[in-house]
């Protein structure tokens, strides 16, 4: 018995370690990765006053770098955005309030379309100018290829799919017998997906379970065996009484 508490308590010691061990190191490469993001920000910025300020600038370049870049102009159309998809939201969570009038015929419903009509064509001109200019970002490449994979890419396909029920919702604003019309409205609550491109928050998601993917599936193992044991074992005692 001493000694398996002996092994207990080395297992569980260097179990710490390696935890401590591993955290450190996870932090020290988040804040390499922060400090050269930083420097490569100050350096693409750089970049894109120097492409707008150049003679052969062409309206393509002068689009792919306001929507991708990180100059003034460039910051201030991804707040503009940012805010808009956070005020859909606010009007989509509103619309579903029992205590407030948002019925066909008031004023909240006019107002409301009109702003779903500007949201709609801001998401719309935004996606079309993407899918235009991004060949600038391989210039060698044919045009048709690179717009199609850019198609495919997630978060054109997550911009594609947002502005589907802004289309459904200001063609059918008064017709609810179509089958699942409140649903496609109701996911007009995605589109805070879009926010993904600026905020880059499942990238970290995902680099964080790739890092530790050995640990989780151990649990995720472990977890599985435990709940097929429990699972048999009520069966086998609640069978009798409860087949």
């Amino acid at each position: 018995a001493a000694l398996r508490r002996l092994c207990g308590l080395l297992l569980e010691r260097l179990v710490v370690h390696r935890t401590n061990a591993a955290s450190k190191s996870h932090d020290d490469i988040d804040q390499s990765n922060r400090l050269t993001g930083r420097m490569a920000d100050v350096q693409i910025s750089k970049m894109d006053t120097e492409a707008l300020r150049s003679k052969d600038l062409t309206w393509r370049r002068f689009f792919f770098v306001l929507v991708n870049g990180s100059n003034s102009a460039a910051q201030r159309l991804r707040a503009f955005i940012i805010l808009l998809i956070l005020a859909n939201v606010v009007l989509v969570i509103v619309d579903t309030e029992p205590h407030i009038a948002t019925g066909p015929g008031t004023s909240f419903r006019t107002g409301y379309w009109w702003f779903e009509l500007l949201s709609c064509t801001v998401f719309i001109v935004e996606y079309c100018l993407r899918m235009w200019c991004c060949v600038e970002r391989w210039p060698s490449a044919q045009h048709l290829q690179t717009r199609l994979a850019w198609c495919k890419s997630p978060l054109a396909i997550i911009d594609f799919f947002s502005i589907l029920p802004f289309i459904y919702d200001l063609t059918f604003e008064e017709d609810d017998t179509l089958r699942g019309g409140s649903l496609i409205r109701t996911l007009r609550i995605f589109t805070l997906l879009r926010l993904e491109r600026n905020f880059r928050s499942f990238s970290r998601v995902f680099r964080v379970l790739s890092l530790q993917r050995r640990e989780l599936g151990v649990a995720a193992f472990v977890a599985c065996i435990l709940l097929l044991v429990s699972a048999s074992l009520i069966y086998y005692i609640e069978n009798p009484v409860q087949p």
